[in-house]
């Protein structure tokens, strides 16, 4: 065989083994896309619940499916629901939750609202048109409905009703448990600023939501 035409069959040979190597290369960015998609899919769910969608929250995926979620919220019960939500999710083989419960942590939206909360100081964005109507952002109208809109949120508090007077936030209605009750004060309470809370909920058996 003359010799450029050995060189032109070497030629032939190397490129097919360089694209069996990257067919057999795509797999790894494949499964990294899959990983992409999934964690795409728990930051989704986590965004779209009412009461979690104001906590800024962190999510991972490993190569075995397992989900890490990392962040913080203001209580056990929000903790477990974001566990319960990742779970459901097609695809989830585990869940590690790392989300820390921390009481003092500050709401990025106000529920109801999807916009940042506002910023505060010489530096805060000016009013866009249009909003003159709008609650003034602190006001006890803006805190009532921020609360309002979370309790809705929520099957179990869905007969409490919230009242803001100066200083003071009142909540008042009918619930199953006490730990509903807790979990109605807590939730005032994230989005009461320096206001009081009074809980006057009652527990009892005709406080469970059986609407419907």
């Amino acid at each position: 065989m003359p010799g450029w035409q050995a060189a032109l069959c070497l030629g032939l040979m190397l490129a097919m083994g360089a694209g069996a190597g990257a067919q057999a290369g795509a797999s790894p960015p494949a499964a990294a896309f899959s990983r992409q998609q999934l964690r795409t899919a728990v930051l989704q769910a986590l965004i779209d619940d009412p009461a979690l969608n104001p906590y800024p929250l962190a999510a991972s995926v490993d190569a075995q499916g397992k989900v890490t979620l990392d962040g913080r919220l203001p209580n056990q019960a929000d903790k477990d629901r974001a566990e319960e939500i990742t779970k459901a999710i097609s695809g989830v083989r585990g869940v590690h939750n790392q989300i820390r419960v921390d009481p003092a942590v500050t709401a990025l939206v106000l529920p109801g609202q999807g916009t940042p909360a506002p910023a505060q100081g010489a530096g805060a964005a000016a009013q866009p048109a249009g909003a003159a109507n709008a609650p003034s952002p602190g006001s006890d109208a803006a805190v009532q409905s921020a609360i309002a809109d979370a309790l809705r949120a929520r099957p179990e508090l869905a007969q409490v009703s919230v009242a803001v007077r100066g200083t003071t936030v009142r909540l008042d209605g009918d619930v199953a448990n006490a730990e509903a009750k807790a979990r109605a004060g807590g939730i005032a309470a994230q989005r009461a600023g320096s206001r009081k809370v009074v809980n006057q909920i009652r527990v009892g058996p005709g406080g469970a939501s059986q609407k419907g």
